[in-house]
């Protein structure tokens, strides 16, 4: 039974609608299917608030139960796709310093406001007046309604996003990862959490039995977008890894900072002490003093005597990654995965990216000068730099691209 707004035999607008169970939905549904923000309520007491497109929860949602306990999030279907939490140990950038200082604000993505609600103005708002748009006596022959053009009166009327401001709160909350303010953590919740930990140990048995019992999508991710894909990765769990990409996951899903799994591993194999010194960035590099020069080799033998151990398992991660279809350009935070490998000339890396359809016009970002991998490969002294020059001119589409360096004044070398 439903109980709301009609549009050509449609349900359209804010209503309710009744099932035989006693189930209940009460919100938005633009022509026949439930999308927008609305309430689900079961007859065995659980309930669903949040956000619906094409009749499944897309976007911030909360699902309690009778007994208290809430999962929030922003959920996909019927799985939470991130949590409002934070998982221990996740991976940041801001942890390396070093690399960190590659990446430009402007790379820097943010949520979209309420306001702009990405997830239903961008398709539902259509420029048209209301004069002369229908053709005559189109409603005579014609009720697929996915075809025929709306007017600005009449989304006005029926806007689907009319019970959102219901719902504007807990959004906030949910987005902003203030968690405090809902109840204890739900099945779904608990069992997302987990499946982040257990990645991160190398858990095989304890990843696979929380897929199996469906309580968490394989793509879930913290409140900084880190996933289990991303844990099991950066950890070298290729084991994990594998049974994570079998059911599903996203190999190139980014982190909020706009981090991928192989761009995380590339992070970790090239620390700044793997980087060979080079001209095209001398004005990067401040004086160093004799005090610092001998910390930074004690800093280099102790990342080289350590590397020896985890390098191979790492670059074993990233190799399984790349076979297993991750795009070297799908970090969104520069720099891009090129640089890594060049600055730490590492020929067999940078045959690898290039192969896997590695961009070589990528730059650094302006405050940087705007290098190219070619600038910099072009200045490493010795075999390695000349071998990786010769691949980046066999795949650079600008062989004369110009650094941003130009009014720069460089003073006497010290």
């Amino acid at each position: 039974r439903y109980v709301g707004k009609l549009y050509m035999g449609h349900r359209h607008g804010k209503g309710i609608y009744y099932w035989p169970d006693g189930s209940k939905f009460t919100g938005a549904l633009y022509l026949g299917r439930v999308e927008g923000y609305g309430t689900l309520e079961w007859k065995d007491g659980r309930k669903f608030q949040g956000l619906y497109k094409s009749d499944e929860r897309f976007g911030p949602g909360i699902e309690s139960y009778p007994g208290g306990c809430q999962d929030v999030g922003l959920w996909l279907r019927d799985h939470l796709i991130k949590l409002s939490t934070e998982v221990p140990g996740y991976f940041s950038v801001l942890d390396y310093p070093a690399h960190y200082r590659y990446i430009d604000d402007r790379s820097q993505k943010e949520y979209v406001s309420l306001e702009e609600d990405p997830f239903l103005r961008r398709y539902k708002h259509l420029p048209f007046d209301d004069k002369d748009i229908l053709p005559e006596g189109v409603f005579a022959y014609s009720r697929n309604m996915d075809h025929l053009t709306l007017t600005h009166s009449f989304l006005e009327e029926c806007d689907a996003r009319c019970c959102q401001v219901e719902f504007t709160s807990d959004v906030s909350l949910i987005l902003s990862g203030a968690r405090n303010a809902y109840g204890p953590p739900g099945p779904r919740e608990l069992a997302s959490e987990q499946l982040i930990k257990k990645a991160a140990r190398g858990d095989y048995d304890g990843v696979y039995a929380i897929l199996r019992n469906g309580l968490a999508h394989p793509d879930i991710a913290d409140k900084h977008g880190y996933t289990a894909l991303a844990a099991a990765a950066v950890h070298s769990h290729n084991d994990v890894v594998n049974l994570l990409l079998d059911n599903g996951a996203d190999v190139n899903k980014c982190s909020d900072e706009g981090l991928s799994a192989l761009s995380m591993c590339f992070i970790l194999i090239y620390p700044e002490e793997s980087f060979k010194g080079n001209i095209a960035e001398r004005s990067l590099h401040s004086y160093k003093s004799p005090v610092r020069l001998v910390k930074m080799q004690r800093t280099l033998l102790s990342f080289l005597s350590v590397s020896m151990l985890q390098r191979q398992k790492r670059w074993e991660t990233i190799q399984l990654l790349l076979r297993r279809g991750a795009d070297p350009n799908a970090s969104w935070a520069p720099p891009h995965l090129l640089f890594f490998a060049v600055k730490a000339a590492d020929t067999e890396a940078v045959e690898l990216l290039l192969k896997r359809g590695a961009k070589s016009d990528v730059r650094l970002p302006s405050k940087l000068g705007g290098l190219t991998p070619l600038h910099i490969a072009a200045s490493i002294p010795g075999e390695e730099g000349v071998q990786i020059t010769q691949y980046l001119l066999h795949s650079a589409p600008d062989l004369n691209a110009r650094a941003e360096d130009g009014n720069e004044i460089y003073g006497p070398d010290k």
